[in-house]
């Protein structure tokens, strides 16, 4: 997961939030990433997270969703990352409602960008990207949400696991593992792992002035 320290970001205010970014693998040819709240952080400790793609009924293309499943209980257990937050913060979601996307990015699972919608009403992914001419109008609230998700992937370094040693692919590629990667001040990275620091999620992010992904 990465953690990004999001400066002035494009619709909450303080230069203090900081964003969880789930790596869910592959999809579609491309990595993908799930954005969550720094309070769903510690989710990964018990979820393991994957990207779930689907095909629109609506003939709108292909849909990558973030998809969990409780690590002790196996993959039968798993949902959509969008409902289990859901659920967790706000209660159960009744019968002819469904959990959607504001800002019809369907990995961005910040608790502010989900909705609850009557069944029949449709919501169109969104694939554009924050690139605006100084001459355009200004950007809908939609528009800034939507952008404050690609900015916080814009900053993800690039790590192919072939880039990893042998001992830490082995522990990213094992169900319910946490690897922790700092870059520090200077943009060396350190790498550790986080139960071998004996701290929390939370406070080992908070800890470090730098930028970290798990």
């Amino acid at each position: 997961m990465k953690i990004v320290p999001a400066a002035e970001p494009p619709v909450r205010t303080g230069n203090n939030l900081r964003l969880g970014i789930v790596r869910l693998g592959r999809a579609a040819g491309k990595t993908k990433y799930a954005l969550l709240d720094e309070g769903d952080i510690s989710l990964v400790q018990q979820y393991a997270f994957e990207a779930k793609l689907e095909v629109d009924p609506n003939g709108l293309g292909a849909v990558v969703y973030a998809w969990a499943y409780d690590i002790k209980k196996g993959r039968h257990s798993g949902e959509y990352v969008h409902t289990l937050l859901w659920e967790l913060h706000r209660g159960g979601v009744a019968p002819g409602w469904k959990v959607v996307h504001v800002n019809n990015v369907t990995v961005d699972n910040r608790l502010d960008n989900l909705a609850l919608v009557p069944v029949g009403e449709t919501n169109t992914p969104g694939r554009g990207s924050c690139n605006r001419s100084k001459a355009s109008a200004p950007p809908t609230p939609q528009e800034k949400e939507r952008c404050l998700y690609w900015v916080a992937i814009a900053q993800l370094p690039v790590d192919p696991i072939e880039e990893y040693s042998l001992e830490v692919r082995e522990r990213l590629q094992s169900v319910g593992s946490v690897v922790r990667t700092c870059l520090n001040r200077n943009g060396e990275v350190e790498e550790y792992f986080e139960e071998d620091q004996h701290m929390g999620i939370g406070a080992a992010a908070a800890a470090n002035p730098g930028l970290c992904y798990y």
